[in-house]
């Protein structure tokens, strides 16, 4: 009997698919082993690949994946604790483990071996989505964490063009969350290729990164994000009309599509 899909992720040259039984598996290009499976073989090129053939990645003994998100050469889950493992490219620190190592790609490196990525003492995760080069957490106490490449755009959101991820004391307490503007409460969000967005739980939006085709909504081409004085209380409100009201939010590659709420009927703005 063929198992149902619980999610489906789609990455730069990847894809993976999340069972209800939990479990993953994956399929594509595999230069940096974004797979998982502890080699770098291209798997859906050929026959007796897929299907049957396609083995289960493997997270760790005893580890139910509850998330699932795929980015341009890496892969994140959220096991049914809170708790975030990474695999694939490393070359800006995007798998938070202080180091520039690729995971995935060798013997030793999945299951057990591979570790949690430290999102500071006594912090869980419900939501993980990855940029280009970088990933990002949203914690149950309520905080967004990103790390990663973020020498382009500002896309870490922490006024500064440094990545973080990549060496020693970057991650855990050493990474501060996004600071929102006083107040804000978030409850989603959604991240582009260099770019993100959060919901707040008054169905605002507030958007930071790369901003050169105005994808951010705040009618400039400017970055927000990159340098000081451009997050917290200086971030502004991208404004999506009189009365409405956003209930869900996705990021494409340079772009950011709403769905807004009016007067009880759900309107696609683009």
């Amino acid at each position: 009997m063929a198992q149902e899909i619980m999610k489906l992720e789609v990455g730069g040259h990847d894809a993976c698919a999340q069972f209800i039984t939990f479990d993953i598996v994956c399929w594509g290009n595999n230069n940096f082993g974004n797979l998982g499976y502890g080699d770098t073989q291209v798997r859906g090129d050929d026959g007796s690949e897929l299907g049957d053939y396609l083995p289960v990645v493997n997270v760790g003994p005893n580890i139910l994946s509850i998330d699932l998100a795929v980015g341009k050469q890496h892969t994140c889950i959220i096991s049914d604790l809170g708790f975030v493992k990474c695999w694939g490219r490393s070359n800006y620190g995007q798998l938070g483990y202080e180091d520039s190592a690729n995971r995935g790609d060798g013997g030793n490196e999945m299951g057990s071996y591979l570790p949690f990525v430290d999102l500071g003492s006594g912090e869980e995760a419900f939501k993980v989505e990855m940029m280009d080069a970088s990933s990002c957490a949203l914690l149950k106490s309520g905080g967004l964490k990103c790390w990663g490449k973020g020498d382009n755009s500002g896309e870490l959101g922490q006024g500064s063009l440094i990545s973080l991820g990549n060496d020693p004391s970057e991650m855990g307490s050493f990474l501060p969350p996004i600071n929102f503007p006083t107040g804000t409460t978030i409850s989603d969000f959604g991240v582009g290729r260099q770019h993100g967005a959060i919901i707040t739980s008054t169905g605002t939006i507030f958007c930071w990164g790369y901003n050169l085709y105005g994808q951010l909504g705040v009618e400039t081409t400017l970055d927000e994000g990159d340098q000081p004085n451009e997050m917290g209380d200086y971030l502004v409100e991208t404004d999506v009309g009189t009365a409405m009201t956003v209930i869900q939010i996705q990021m494409g590659f340079f772009t950011l599509f709403q769905y807004l709420f009016l007067f009880s009927h759900i309107l696609l703005m683009f």
